[in-house]
């Protein structure tokens, strides 16, 4: 490079190893949100007009609301903020048969999510974390056994997207790398405190001198450039 230029690499997420997948659409049925019968192939009939909530995809939980979901039966409002609460309440309360332990790290409203950049009409109504070793990857489907705890098999082993951002599992997390070099960045070692991927084009804007745009949602990271 030349003293004019600016380098930055920024890598894709990591990946926490998975122990245990977690079957979260068994777990709604059981406690009831889902109304599911299976035919003799042991394929899933849902009956949309009694069921109150579902997991699609991964770790977001829609209530199938009135208004705005083609067979809704959950009413706006009052009886929308208690199916909320119950998913709250059951999703806290789940533990491992095998181990005891719980396998929810961290449950909410999607509208208690923003710090975790969570939010909006296009995200779940209820959002929620693993423990990490739980993965909800590829697990979302109804089977005939109900099971809702089982032992990682074949090819996944690893999962994103199911833990807190900052947990670890061993020697695995979903850390990304992010890195800063030459012209306007002088030498600062390692940062410790976790960049967030929004925060990329507001400081490559800075480099450049130029205005981010005007719906970005980062900031600049000033202790990198100064």
């Amino acid at each position: 490079m030349d003293d004019g230029t600016a380098l930055i690499i920024v890598s894709d997420h990591g990946l926490v190893p998975a122990s245990h997948h977690l079957w979260v659409n068994n777990f709604l049925a059981r406690h009831g949100f889902i109304s599911v019968e299976f035919d003799a192939d042991g394929r899933p009939k849902v009956d949309w007009s009694r069921t109150k909530a579902y997991c699609a995809p991964f770790t977001q939980i829609w209530v199938n609301l009135k208004g705005r979901d083609p067979e809704g039966c959950v009413e706006p409002g009052e009886e929308y903020e208690e199916v909320r609460e119950e998913i709250v309440r059951a999703l806290r309360g789940w533990r491992d048969e095998e181990t005891g332990e719980y396998v929810i790290d961290e449950v909410f409203k999607v509208e208690d999510g923003a710090f975790y950049g969570l939010w909006g009409e296009r995200d779940g109504d209820v959002r929620f974390f693993t423990r990490p070793g739980y993965s909800v990857f590829r697990t979302t489907d109804l089977t005939p056994d109900g099971k809702l705890v089982t032992r990682t098999e074949g090819y996944y082993k690893g999962d994103h997207g199911s833990s807190l951002p900052t947990k670890r599992f061993g020697l695995g997390s979903e850390t990304a790398l992010f890195g800063i070099c030459g012209a306007g960045v002088p030498a600062r070692g390692v940062r410790r405190v976790p960049v967030k991927l929004t925060d990329v084009t507001p400081t490559i804007c800075a480099l450049l001198g130029v205005d981010p745009p005007r719906h970005c949602e980062g900031a600049v990271i000033l202790d990198c450039l100064s």
